[in-house]
C-alpha cells in the first residue's frame, strides 16, 4: 500500500516539476491514499480477465458478518488497548492471557489470537468492527468491495467516481485520478472504439494519403 501511494505521488511531483520548467509556476498536489489503492485495484481486475489465479498468502483477516475485517491488534496499539477489546468482545477472561498481553505475544500466538476475535467479529457487520475498534486507537481495517467503494463517504464527497456516456454501453462509473493538480482538472474520457483514431494517427501523424486509409480499411486491416 504505502509504495503504491509514494509511487502516485513521485508521478505527481515529477509531473508538477515539469510544468513548473515548461511554464514558470509550481502547483499544489493532493494525494489521497484511498483514491489511490481503488485506482490500484484495477490490477486484480485485469488479472481476473486473463484468467490469473490471484495468489493467497497467510493474513490476519477474519470473517465478518457482512465480509472481511483485519483486526490490526498486533502491532501500533497501545499497551491499555488489549483489556478494552476484551471487554468489548465480552471475554474479560482474555485480558490478562500471557499469550495476548503484549504486542509479540499476539503476533507469536496470531491463530489462536484471530480465533477469539474471529467469534465475536462473526455476528457484527464489518464496517461496525472497523468504527468501533478504530474508536479504540487500533488499526483496524475491513476488505471493501467495489460496492463499498462506490457508496465510501470520502469518495463521494470527494467525487471521487465520475460516469461518462458510452455509445455502447451507455452510462458507466470510471474511477478518477489517483492525484490531483491545483490548477489542473483531471479530464476523464470514454476508451477509445476500435478504429476511432485511424485517420488521426495513420493519416495526421503517419503520413498516409486518404487514398491509402481507404485501401486499408477495405483490406480490413483496419
Amino acid at each position: 500500500m504505502l509504495y503504491t501511494i509514494g509511487i502516485s505521488a513521485f508521478s505527481a511531483a515529477m509531473l508538477v516539476l515539469h510544468v513548473r520548467d515548461a511554464q514558470g509556476f509550481g502547483q499544489h498536489v493532493d494525494i489521497s491514499a484511498m483514491e489511490v489503492m481503488t485506482v490500484a485495484q484495477i490490477h486484480s481486475s485485469i488479472n481476473d480477465q486473463f484468467g490469473h489465479t490471484p495468489v493467497r498468502r497467510p493474513t490476519n483477516l477474519v470473517r465478518a458478518k457482512d465480509g472481511w475485517v483485519s483486526p490490526g491488534l498486533e502491532s501500533g496499539v497501545q499497551q491499555g488497548t488489549w483489556p478494552k477489546v476484551c471487554e468489548l468482545m465480552g471475554v474479560p477472561e482474555f485480558a490478562e492471557d500471557p499469550r495476548f498481553t503484549t504486542q509479540e505475544g499476539r503476533r507469536t500466538n496470531q491463530q489462536e489470537l484471530l480465533k477469539v476475535i474471529g467469534d465475536w467479529a462473526a455476528t457484527k457487520p464489518k464496517e461496525e468492527i472497523y468504527h468501533t475498534l478504530q474508536a479504540l486507537r487500533t488499526i483496524t481495517g475491513y476488505v471493501a468491495t467495489v460496492e463499498d467503494l462506490l457508496v465510501a463517504k470520502q469518495l463521494v464527497d470527494r467525487q471521487f467516481f465520475q460516469t461518462l456516456a458510452d455509445p455502447a454501453l451507455g452510462d458507466v462509473v470510471h474511477p478518477g485520478a489517483p492525484f490531483r493538480m491545483a490548477d489542473e482538472d483531471w479530464r476523464l474520457l470514454p476508451p477509445p472504439r476500435l478504429g476511432e483514431h485511424n485517420e488521426e494517427i495513420l493519416g495526421g501523424r503517419l503520413g498516409y494519403s486518404a487514398e491509402a486509409l481507404s485501401e486499408i480499411s477495405k483490406s480490413g486491416q483496419t
